[in-house]
Formats: structure tokens, C-alpha cells, sequence
């Protein structure tokens, strides 16, 4: 965690750097649905090749209610979409935390890249990261920030 941080940090800074001002507010939703902080982790079992993801990430105000959550896991290069998972929210909750379990052979032993989107009312309210994906190593418990 101590060696991941440091990099999530200045990914973090760089894209900042990027977006400019322009992008100051990407949420195309409330701030119930906006993504303004996360983490990310992936563990996995060489024993059986398997592996579990974790995403937590921060919203810019207490959950609406009526906004769900989609982590998209691909592979390490981000080019094939390995699991979907949808999530509801819960009313009033300011972090949400998505884990997914990879099936024992399914999962790959280098790390995977992850997007969360939130939904306001079905209609797509915010992506984490901006574009492209967020690439987790294998064996990383997270730091912040990712979006």
C-alpha cells in the first residue's frame, strides 16, 4: 500500500494537471451521484487463480436513493471486460464499497483496471476515472486517490 499510494497520488495530479479547470465538475447528476474520491484493491490467489476486487469511492453529497452503481472489471490492459457488477445505493451513505469475487481459473494474475459509473433515475450521472480505465496491480490493498 505504502508503494501504490505515492503513484495513485501523482496519477491523480497528473490528470488534474490535464482537465484543466474546464472539467472541474464532469457530473452530469447531483452531487448525491458525483464520484469525488475512491480507492481500489485486488487480491489474488495463485493457489486456485482466483481473485476478489474491491472499489470504494466517496460521493459529493449523501446518496439521493434513486442512483446505482456499475463496476466495470477488465483485464490488466483494460481491453476485455471480464465482470459487470451492478449495485443499488443506500440512502444517505456517503462511501460505497463494490467487491467482486474472479471465479477460481478466471482470474488474472497480473491485476485487473476497473471503471465505476453511477446512475441518477437510469440516466448515467458520473464515471470514475474520466477515460480509460483504472488500472489495479494484482495484490494491492488501495490508496487514494483513483478519480
Amino acid at each position: 500500500m505504502k508503494r501504490l499510494f505515492p503513484m495513485l497520488v501523482a496519477a491523480f495530479a497528473a490528470a488534474a494537471l490535464a482537465a484543466g479547470t474546464a472539467t472541474a465538475s464532469d457530473t452530469k447528476g447531483p452531487p448525491c451521484a458525483n464520484i469525488t474520491n475512491g480507492t481500489a484493491g485486488y487480491l489474488y490467489n495463485s493457489a486456485d487463480s482466483s481473485g476478489t476486487v474491491q472499489a470504494i469511492f466517496e460521493l459529493g453529497a449523501p446518496a439521493c436513493g434513486e442512483e446505482s452503481y456499475v463496476l466495470q472489471i477488465y483485464n490488466f490492459s483494460g481491453t476485455t471486460l471480464l465482470a459487470t457488477v451492478n449495485q443499488a445505493a443506500v440512502p444517505g451513505e456517503t462511501t460505497a464499497t463494490i467487491t467482486y469475487s474472479l471465479a477460481a481459473g478466471s482470474a488474472p494474475s497480473d491485476g485487473v483496471c476497473i471503471v465505476v459509473t453511477t446512475f441518477y433515475k437510469k440516466h448515467l450521472a458520473d464515471r470514475g476515472p474520466d477515460s480509460g480505465c483504472y488500472s489495479v496491480p494484482a495484490d494491492s490493498s488501495g490508496g487514494h486517490p483513483y478519480f
